[in-house]
């Protein structure tokens, strides 16, 4: 589907460093007042986020290659934050962030197919993940937890007092895939698996 149509005002700062050609340092703030955001893949939903804001720093060394020291979003639904290391065929990404869920299914119930009779009134997912290549192998590792969980179904309440936690060890070797490990625990059950396409294993 389509990218959603947006529009609101921008304002930005940009700072670049340089020593000569080989060293070089560009930092900046944007900031997104008053941003709507309707169509393309949001289908039916409209969304309105007073402030959306990006903060980055991102440097270029002739011998250690590009690293990104920081890259964050932030707005009223939650917040991503990057840094990595970027050398010819090897890089390295990691990653952390929270999000409001109440807010976000609530902004955006059909592109998350809502049920009609389900509201989200709380609930928070942390999570962090974590990605190597080192020419044709590829891993990554990624922590998920949601806590908080509350809110209406059916005209009753409903509160998750345990949370629910995921990890994902996986990797790509020559292009085949393989998981390492999967796990998902919740107050209700607990689910671990591991193995790849041809022979794949649950417990």
């Amino acid at each position: 589907d389509a990218l959603p149509f947006g529009w609101g005002e921008l304002s930005s700062e940009l700072l670049i460093k340089a020593t000569g050609t080989s060293n070089v340092q560009v930092s900046g703030t944007s900031m997104l007042s008053g941003l709507d955001l309707s169509g393309g893949f949001l289908g039916q939903d409209q969304a309105r986020f007073e402030q959306v804001d990006l903060d980055f720093t991102v440097q270029n060394d002739a011998d250690r290659g590009w690293k990104l020291s920081k890259l964050q979003f932030s707005s009223d639904i939650g917040m991503v934050e990057l840094s990595g290391n970027f050398r010819s065929s090897r890089f390295m990404l990691n990653g952390t962030g929270t999000i409001d869920l109440a807010l976000v299914l609530g902004r955006f119930p059909h592109l998350f197919n809502v049920r009609p009779d389900i509201s989200l009134e709380s609930g928070v997912m942390d999570f962090t993940f974590d990605l190597d290549r080192d020419g044709r192998q590829f891993t990554g590792v990624a922590d998920a937890a949601v806590d908080g969980l509350g809110g209406m179904q059916r005209g009753k309440p409903f509160v998750w007092k345990n949370p629910m936690h995921l990890n994902i060890d996986a990797a790509l070797n020559d292009g085949e895939p393989e998981i390492r490990k999967v796990v998902l625990a919740a107050p209700f059950f607990d689910l671990r698996g591991k193995g790849d396409f041809k022979d794949f294993t649950l417990e």
